[in-house]
């Protein structure tokens, strides 16, 4: 599997589970890395873009800043958690079918998890 051109679904939010959450529509969340080093994606509010970098050593990552719509929905504050953590990303890992994200403070426990949406 592969991080580039795979269409990975959000599946939690730091400690948020979305599928447990009482949030609605966010299974539609997702981001896409690019092999042109650009991100693509869509949180429960807004649709967003940004950059992309992997480092020299194996499951280095750092992510930009996204800009995003503006639009503000009943998840917004599922959303702002999501948008804010991954330009905190500093490494990423793939297991099966799940895309984990981590910042540097924390290696056991991601920051965000996704799971391979590409069809």
């Amino acid at each position: 599997m592969s991080l580039l051109d795979t269409r990975w679904r959000l599946t939690q939010v730091e400690e948020t589970p979305l599928w447990t959450s009482s949030y609605s529509d966010t299974y539609r969340s997702y981001i896409q890395f690019t092999r042109q080093n650009t991100t693509t994606g869509l949180g429960p509010c807004n649709s967003f873009s940004g950059t992309f970098s992997q480092g020299n050593t194996a499951g280095q990552l750092t992510i930009s800043q996204q800009a995003s719509t503006k639009a503000t929905c009943a998840t917004q504050t599922l959303e702002d958690k999501y948008l804010n953590a991954l330009p905190r990303t500093v490494r990423y890992e793939i297991s099966g079918k799940e895309l984990r994200l981590y910042d540097v403070s924390n290696s056991l426990r991601p920051l965000l998890v996704f799971e391979n949406s590409t069809k």
